[in-house]
């Protein structure tokens, strides 16, 4: 008997603006095949001037070491830029990928939804005042 083949989400990259942050949000397989993507949307933020980028990363499902390239290649390059970035509510697998690779404790993670909501708002208001 054969197994139903596993539901893979499609990749996909939506991006809003909240106020002066860019809320970049993530869903599906961020491999060698997806990574690109991502850097290009990265690349057209950064150039375009928007230095505050939060990765929403509730959806994302898989990520490999060309994935984690972006990632670390945006953080980088906003860092250089005098940006700030954040990733936000990733799943554990991510979480763990970042503790095993020494990046948790050098990139900003919000794991709570509500709190980092709240954290986006006062950010955005103390930008505005």
């Amino acid at each position: 008997m054969m197994n139903a083949p596993s539901r893979v989400e499609p990749f996909s990259v939506r991006v809003r603006v909240v106020q002066r942050w860019v809320i970049v949000a993530v869903a599906g397989e961020l491999d060698v095949a997806t990574a690109p993507e991502l850097a290009t949307h990265a690349d057209r933020l950064v150039s375009a001037g928007r230095l505050r980028v939060a990765l929403e990363l509730s959806q994302l499902t898989f990520c490999d070491s060309s994935g984690l390239g972006v990632i670390v290649g945006i953080w980088r390059r906003l860092r250089r830029a005098g940006g700030e970035f954040v990733l936000v509510n990733p799943q554990e697998r991510v979480v763990q990928l970042l503790r095993r690779t020494g990046l948790e404790g050098r990139l900003t993670v919000w794991r709570n939804r509500h709190a980092d909501d709240t954290r986006l708002r006062q950010v955005a208001r103390a930008d505005v005042a």
